[in-house]
């Protein structure tokens, strides 16, 4: 149980930092929908760090973080190509006239920070395995994939 607390602990210091690297972003390009692309890259930073922690690596690991190279690539392109060359997402846009002064400060927590909570949340899986490497591949892990 240490091991899992020790590798939220991490990512959640990471996705912190990695989420409010985008809103400094999204505040120079004046765009939170750029959110949405971090969203899918993420996943692949909390599965590269959770890869980087566990050593030796377990094949699990390595499963496990494929899959989510593989899912989080694909979010992430889809994304970008969607927004790419338009305006900011009309949510966003409309978000911006609505808080008024309070504006960065919403954009920061209820964007940015809230989406990396729930990136840690649904991240559980490759968390959990890489704070243990998840032992020896079985049926289950055929399963799963």
């Amino acid at each position: 149980m240490q091991a899992v607390i020790e590798a939220y602990a991490v990512a959640a210091a990471a996705v912190l930092g990695y989420m409010t690297v985008w809103y400094g972003s999204a505040r120079v390009r004046k765009r939170n929908d750029l959110a949405d692309t971090a969203w899918g890259l993420g996943f692949i930073m909390i599965a590269a760090l959770m890869v980087l922690r566990q050593q030796p690596t377990t094949a699990r690991l390595w499963l496990v973080a494929g899959l989510v190279l593989a899912w989080g690539v694909r979010l992430a392109v889809h994304v970008y190509s969607r927004n790419r060359g338009k305006a900011e997402d009309f949510r966003y846009a409309q978000w911006r006239k609505d808080w008024g002064k309070w504006f960065l400060i919403r954009s920061y927590l209820q964007v940015f920070v809230l989406q990396g909570l729930f990136m840690l949340g649904i991240a559980a899986s490759i968390i959990v395995v890489g704070a243990d490497g998840g032992g020896a591949l079985g049926w289950l892990d055929a399963l799963g994939v």
